[in-house]
């Protein structure tokens, strides 16, 4: 095999916190961590619930943060950067996950504003405009996933199965170098 490419995900010895500190009745969530993604790479997260799938989904979107590394390096890095702005940062991704479910219902948008909010790395599209190439991207992505007839119904009205479609839509119409999908398949 040539040369290595450089990986499109690194957690060096990552760990999670819940509930406070050890000492004070909390739990390691995650706990040391370590593995790389490269490019082409397909990876699985396999295991019984509260095994912490979910968490490193949230380590990696910045919904959870790391323990502090005693030698100051970075534990996550995602195109050999360290995360940092978030937005940056999810415009990298391709996020599905049930806590996007519930934003997204509670965000009251239609379908297409949902897929279109895929280009901004938000919920909702509020005032940034859209270019025709977005919308048009946008549309062909809920096509393919089988509900552009859904393009004008808000998010609060669809039926569960629907809206996943139309979040996995958002997730694939910016063509991101990475996906996380957090029970992508629940719900379809």
């Amino acid at each position: 095999m040539g040369g290595m490419s450089q990986p499109l995900l690194e957690i060096d010895g990552a760990s999670v916190m819940r509930g406070g500190a050890l000492a004070a009745g909390g739990t390691l969530a995650l706990d040391n961590l370590s593995f790389v993604v490269r490019s082409g790479e397909h990876v699985a997260l396999l295991g019984p619930n509260g095994s912490g799938k979910t968490t490193l989904i949230g380590l990696l979107t910045r919904r959870e943060w790391p323990l502090r590394r005693a030698d100051g390096r970075p534990p996550v890095r995602l195109l050999g950067r360290e995360l940092g702005d978030v937005f940056e940062l999810r415009r990298q991704m391709g996020i599905i996950s049930p806590d996007d479910d519930r934003g997204f219902i509670a965000e009251r948008c239609t379908a297409l504003e949902a897929v279109l909010s895929g280009f901004f790395a938000a919920r909702g599209i509020w005032r940034r405009q859209v270019s025709a190439e977005q919308e048009a991207a946008a549309r062909a992505a809920l096509e393919r996933l089988g509900v552009a007839d859904l393009a004008a119904r808000r998010t609060d009205a669809m039926r569960t199965g629907q809206l996943r479609r139309g979040l996995i839509a958002r997730a694939l119409v910016h063509q991101p170098p990475l996906l996380l999908l957090d029970e992508p398949t629940n719900h379809l």
